[in-house]
């Protein structure tokens, strides 16, 4: 463990780790290929309180560090305890990206994997930071599904995990929602800006449940809330990032390198895991999550929060699920 790779001035601030060139599962090569992170916490002597937390879809490492649910002493984990390293996934903006890529911009940017993904934040975690080992993996949503893949490919580096409302395998109405926005963005030119603005209105309403939104919304208040999300959706990420990170979830199936059998994908985790999903999540719906806690003898928490795939923030169910984590992960 080398621990003199940490300089603790930079704590907090933006960095990055060149990779030269990432291999991808078609084939394709990410050239240039750059993983972004931040760090906060100090590495105990005997290394053996590393959390790595993955942002979820378009988040950046900087939200992710400003999110109090998950950072802090009543957080999910605490830089007073743990050494945290916040990864930036590719196609969030920060990291290799459609929009940020000088040799491959745009929609030359080949197609990645939430594996290969896992790959490159390996080489950064060992490679980089002279990691052997980390207590924990953890992330949201697309970070979930990132959480999953860290444990079945990398068993022996992960002592614990926790997917938060994420899945293991795209159920068949997750697919339906995933297309949706893929349709809506895909060859969009020259009507992109009405384009976003459909699949980020599609995709906020589906981030929580009908039953929060009639509890939220009075009838003479929907107009004036689908005309927000308008302005709201000129402000999101660029197109092509968008659709890389789309594509990676949809595509998403942990039991892709085992031949689709997902009861092989579990036998070969050897990390303790919590499995967090919400019972009315509509992004990413919880039955895979529970077949596969049974198959891999995970613990399971269920969030019956209206919230739906928002149930972890703070003003849902979000003191309750960081208990949860702070109880498994401490």
């Amino acid at each position: 463990m080398c621990a003199g790779l940490f300089n603790a001035a930079i704590a907090r601030e933006q960095q990055f780790h060149d990779l030269g060139e990432c291999p991808l599962e078609s084939g394709e090569i990410i050239e240039d290929c750059v993983i972004g992170y931040r760090t906060l916490g100090a590495l105990d002597a005997r290394g053996s309180n590393v959390v790595l937390i993955v942002t979820w879809g378009l988040g950046t490492s900087g939200e992710v560090l400003g999110n109090e649910t998950m950072i802090g002493p009543d957080g999910w984990v605490d830089p007073e305890r743990h050494f945290i390293v916040i990864l930036d996934a590719f196609g969030n903006g920060v990291s290799s990206s459609p929009s940020n890529s000088r040799r491959q911009p745009g929609e030359h940017f080949p197609a990645f994997t939430i594996l290969d993904m896992v790959h490159a934040q390996h080489r950064l975690v060992t490679e980089g930071l002279g990691l052997e080992q980390v207590h924990a993996v953890t992330g949201v949503s697309f970070g979930a599904m990132a959480t999953y893949e860290w444990v079945i490919h990398y068993p022996d580096f992960v002592s614990h995990a926790v997917p938060v409302v994420g899945t293991p395998r795209r159920s068949p109405f997750d697919r339906m929602i995933g297309e949706v926005t893929l349709n809506a963005l895909a060859d969009c030119e020259p009507h992109c800006e009405q384009a976003r603005e459909s699949s980020w209105l599609s995709f906020v309403l589906m981030l929580r449940s009908p039953r929060y939104w009639n509890r939220r919304l009075e009838q003479d208040q929907v107009a004036d809330f689908i005309e927000q999300m308008r302005e709201a959706a000129k402000n999101q990420p660029d197109t092509h990032d968008m659709l890389s990170q789309s594509r990676a979830g949809l595509a998403f199936d942990v039991s892709a390198s085992f031949d689709g059998v997902l009861e092989r994908a579990a036998q070969v985790i050897e990390a303790e895991v919590l499995i967090v999903v919400a019972n009315h999540d509509m992004i990413a719906t919880p039955e895979s999550s529970r077949v596969f806690a049974d198959l891999s003898g995970a613990r399971l928490y269920e969030s019956d929060s209206d919230c739906g795939h928002l149930a972890f923030l703070a003003a849902c169910d979000g003191e309750a699920i960081a208990a949860e984590i702070r109880e498994f992960l401490w």
